[in-house]
């Protein structure tokens, strides 16, 4: 989160262009890279990618299940 909110966070600001935006200051850059390093609980990139990848997998599992016994008008 870091790098990241160090190499596009200017650019994220871009689609709030719209809404109002919160300012990245110091605090809240670090309450993101705080929050995020709690919410990986230790995992790597390498686990987290996997998590995510199996997640994605079972959301899209569930939606052809789905359709395949809904029954249709």
């Amino acid at each position: 989160m870091a790098h990241m909110l160090d190499h596009f966070g200017p650019s994220l600001r871009a689609p709030w262009t719209h809404l109002e935006a919160p300012e990245l200051t110091a605090e809240l850059w670090g309450a993101m890279v705080e929050g995020t390093a709690a919410e990986a609980a230790g995992r790597d990139y390498a686990a987290l990618v996997a998590e995510r990848d199996r997640a994605v997998i079972a959301v899209r599992r569930a939606v052809e299940q789905a359709r395949r016994t809904s029954v249709r008008p």
